[in-house]
């Protein structure tokens, strides 16, 4: 079941990108969930990671590799998302989680792409949300190619 901060996100994302979530977890084969979901493409899928009071978000950064590892025809998008208010937003963990996430995108060629995003309160531009855009619409166009 998805909590509140999970809902709150998913749904800023459908209505600013066009993009239908599923209601259910996406398993990353034995490495967790996904928060959130989306199809892209047949081989690009959008996957939400909602840091609300996570303490370790690398956690949710590093279980994409060894997933994609073993899935080599996918790509994954990944919005990482917190709040002003995230235990792991200005931390060194958190601090990490974005050197993954860029560490990952060379090392995984073009598969993974990473976007940290800043969720904040109601009516304020979300931080991320322009690079974030840019990368859907770029995987959709790869398959009208």
């Amino acid at each position: 079941m998805a909590t509140e901060p999970e809902i709150r996100v998913r749904k800023l994302l459908e209505d600013g990108l066009g993009v239908q979530f599923q209601c259910d977890r996406r398993c990353v084969d034995d490495w967790g969930q996904a928060d959130g979901w989306a199809m892209l493409t047949n081989e690009t899928w959008l996957v939400v990671e909602v840091e609300a009071k996570q303490k370790h978000p690398t956690t949710n950064v590093l279980k994409y590799w060894p997933y994609l590892e073993n899935h080599r025809n996918e790509r994954i998008v990944l919005a990482h998302c917190f709040f002003p208010d995230s235990p792991g937003l200005s931390s060194s963990r958190g601090k990490l989680a974005r050197w993954l996430g860029s560490r990952l995108e060379l090392l995984l060629e073009g598969r993974f792409f990473y976007q940290p995003i800043v969720v904040p309160t109601l009516g304020e531009p979300v931080e991320g949300f322009d690079d974030l855009e840019r990368r859907v619409l770029t995987e959709r166009r790869k398959e009208t190619v």
